[in-house]
């Protein structure tokens, strides 16, 4: 029992690992490169140019508030996994303890099991079963054959 509560723990941890090594990911392929104008010697270049960077300004924006609002998601997410690994935390520590008590128990019975045989309780027992087994006229000590 204590195996799956601890592969369950392990798979649970290396999930969390693998999101946030995905999201770094993510994130990291999703931020936009930096545009480099080339500076032109003409006005009119420049002016041009402009309309340009004013749609890739916009677009570097729409993705940072596509971040932004991602980002809770995950942090509500990651509340949550955190929630049920203390819950999984909680409920391995109770299975814990009530394997303890059980081992208790058995190790109880166990010694309750162990007899210290004494001459006295030998001798009793023989007379016991003198008394309760068959009579000895059925049964001789010694069997002489002729």
């Amino acid at each position: 029992m204590e195996q799956f509560i601890i592969f369950i723990i392990v798979a649970v941890v290396g999930l969390l690992f693998n999101r946030s090594k995905i999201n770094n990911q993510k994130q990291q392929s999703e931020q936009p490169r930096p545009v480099q104008t080339r500076p032109m010697q003409m006005e009119e270049a420049r002016e041009e140019s402009s309309p340009f960077a004013e749609a890739t300004e916009a677009r570097t924006l729409k993705d940072a508030a596509d971040q932004l609002k991602t980002q809770p998601d995950l942090y509500k997410q990651q509340e949550e996994m955190a929630a049920k690994l203390n819950d999984l935390n909680r409920e391995e520590e109770l299975h814990r303890k009530k394997i303890e008590v059980i081992n208790t128990e058995v190790y109880d019975e166990e010694v309750q099991l162990d007899f210290d045989l004494k001459q006295k309780d030998i001798v009793n027992g023989i007379i016991m079963s003198e008394v309760l087994g068959p009579p000895r006229a059925r049964k001789p000590y010694n069997r002489r054959r002729t």
